[in-house]
């Protein structure tokens, strides 16, 4: 509609009252945008005389100009470090203004974007705006005024680079070559976020497999805080344990069975139990093996056995000097020993033997050496100290009874000789022997078979014999006829 002011009447009689009512809008001819366009009104009258007149509504024109369309730019939120580019291909518009029922369908026509953003611009920078390049718009009666979009940019996400690593060995401690994650994808310029792992550098994990690796990018004043999770297979560490050799002497208490490793624990490990040997006290060699020692379940123990000898006890023995007169038993030959028997030794044996001492075999008055015959212990080193047993001619004067062989010594006491008058009724064996007051022979006159005599004279010449107490026996076809004494001065 056109909009009509002013106007004024002529034609009107001198008296009469009549007033124009101007109306404040006409009617274009044509609706678009031009120049001189015929517009139609529709004034009338009023007063007490309008009834006596008629309006010869004016000839008028006016222009219609072309209406202004508000294209804004739809407000935008990006995230930190988006390009330019991005930000303006991205922009949108709405139109408002329109008239005569029109809407968007009549422009034509392409819409460009500029902004005062940057990619550099920091989260939360204010004032940022979005402008509408209208250039290249175009429709039938209307113009286009450009109403800036505002832009707020908000935290940019932080992308984590960070593959499964590679397996350790138990013991091995998380170095740069497992935590290597790399903040990747991040835009604007700033520095992204101080990495955290967990766990963290230094940290020695368990044995096991498909373990967690964590790493968490901190949240910065442009991006937000980001993680991301690996997993590293962890194996066991393999530990050789070698038994060391081992040794002790009988009786004695087993000292500590060490051992030898190969391969290393991790700080703060240890093996709890101790090898075993096998079972026994007797002199011999024994294995030693496995027994608790033992780590923990990030281990794999292996154990090489060892040997154990328990060597022979070293033990003394000497003898002691025994004795008895002729036709008597022997006493029981004993002996001393150190360690002395029935000794409990320092693992709770005692020491002890088997079987007994021997002397050589002989029943006439002589010495006989003791020996160690049958006494023995497997389990000792015997150093053997021998004895002498002595048999002594026994004291007695009296002749033999039940026999007519006879003996008779002279001088006695004697000096440098000594004479016997043997009477013997048969041919016999005969023996005569001289000994010493301690039952030692120092001489036999006469070993041999003699012919039957009325008087047989046998001499004795002493020879580095000293003096005193001397005894003589007689013995025919071995049966014990005469003893007696015999005093050399």
């Amino acid at each position: 509609a056109a909009t009509i002011s002013g106007g004024s009447l002529s034609g009107i009689l001198t008296g009469d009252v009549v007033t124009l009512a101007t109306a404040t809008s006409g009617t274009f001819a044509s609706a678009g945008v031009g120049t001189g366009i015929a517009v139609t009104s529709a004034m009338t009258l009023s007063g007490t005389a309008a009834g006596n007149y008629s309006i010869t509504q004016p000839a008028l024109s006016a222009n219609i100009t072309a209406k202004n369309l508000t294209i804004t730019a739809g407000n935008l939120t990006v995230t930190y470090g988006t390009p330019v580019a991005t930000v303006t291909g991205s922009g949108s518009y709405s139109a408002t203004g329109f008239v005569n029922d029109e809407n968007s369908s009549v422009i034509s026509g392409t819409v460009s974007y500029s902004t005062s953003y940057t990619a550099t611009m920091n989260t939360g920078t204010n004032g940022l705006t979005i402008t509408p390049v209208v250039s290249g718009l175009s429709a039938t009666n209307y113009n286009f005024l450009a109403v800036n979009g505002s832009i707020v940019v908000t935290k940019a996400d932080q992308t984590i680079s960070w593959n499964n690593p590679a397996g350790i060995v138990y013991g091995t401690a998380l170095v740069s070559a497992q935590l290597n994650a790399i903040v990747a994808g991040v835009t604007g310029g700033t520095t992204p976020g101080a990495l955290t792992y967990t766990p963290a550098a230094g940290a020695v994990l368990s044995a096991g497999l498909s373990q967690s690796l964590t790493v968490e990018a901190a949240e910065t004043s442009n991006y937000n805080a980001a993680s991301k999770t690996v997993a590293i297979n962890v194996t066991k560490s393999t530990i050789t344990a070698t038994a060391d050799y081992g040794t002790k002497v009988y009786g004695s208490v087993d000292p500590a069975l060490n051992y030898t490793i190969s391969g290393t624990l991790a700080t703060g490990d240890s093996f709890s139990g101790n090898p075993e040997r096998s079972g026994g006290e007797d002199a011999g060699n024994y294995a030693i093996t496995h027994g608790t020692l033992s780590l923990s379940s990030n281990y794999t123990l292996v154990f090489n056995n060892g040997n154990f000898d328990i060597t022979k006890l070293p033990i003394s023995i000497v003898a002691d000097d025994l004795s008895k007169d002729e036709g008597q038993s022997d006493p029981a030959l004993t002996f001393s020993s150190l360690p002395a028997a029935g000794t409990i030794l320092a693992n709770g044996l005692s020491v002890s033997f088997t079987g007994a001492l021997s002397r050589i075999a002989g029943e006439t008055a002589e010495k006989y050496p003791i020996t160690i015959g049958t006494l023995a212990n497997s389990n000792y080193v015997i150093t053997f100290t021998g004895a002498t047993f002595t048999i002594s001619v026994a004291t007695v004067v009296e002749t033999a009874t039940g026999s007519d062989v006879k003996i008779t010594p002279y001088p006695n006491p004697f000096t440098d000789h000594l004479y016997f008058i043997l009477e013997l009724p048969s041919d016999a064996r005969v023996r005569l022997e001289i000994f010493n007051s301690s039952g030692v022979r120092v001489s036999t006159i006469v070993d041999a078979r003699i012919n039957a005599s009325d008087s047989i004279l046998l001499e004795y010449i002493p020879e580095n014999a000293s003096t005193g107490m001397l005894f003589y026996r007689l013995t025919v076809n071995g049966k014990l006829i005469q003893t007696g004494k015999l005093i050399h001065k």
